[in-house]
């Protein structure tokens, strides 16, 4: 079992680089290519292609990787649903919206 020291040390390497993220995507320029990553990594739509599983696997690797990104910046739903919306262009209904 780990001691306190070394789970604090992970603790502060993780938030370290959880902070290196929003620096780099959390500005108009991160932003900008926050939103070519989900276009490119397919993330805002589904990765499988009937009858090519190993295609489907090379591009949910790729979902992933913009996935993960996503999950280090710690953003609100609000916030990504905006990046969402401005990255396909589209009017999304909110989850309330459409369910009430």
């Amino acid at each position: 079992m780990p001691d306190a020291a070394s789970i604090l040390r992970q603790w502060r390497a993780r938030l370290g680089l959880n902070r290196a993220y929003r620096a780099v995507f959390d500005n108009a320029d991160g932003q900008r290519v926050l939103a070519d990553l989900l276009i490119k990594g397919n993330a805002l739509s589904t990765s499988q292609v009937e009858g090519a599983p190993d295609q489907t696997a090379f591009n949910e690797g790729k979902r992933a990787l913009v996935l993960g990104i996503l999950s280090e910046l710690r953003w609100s739903e609000m916030q990504l649903f905006k990046l969402a919306q401005e990255t396909t262009g589209e009017q999304l209904s909110t989850f309330n919206e459409e369910h009430p």
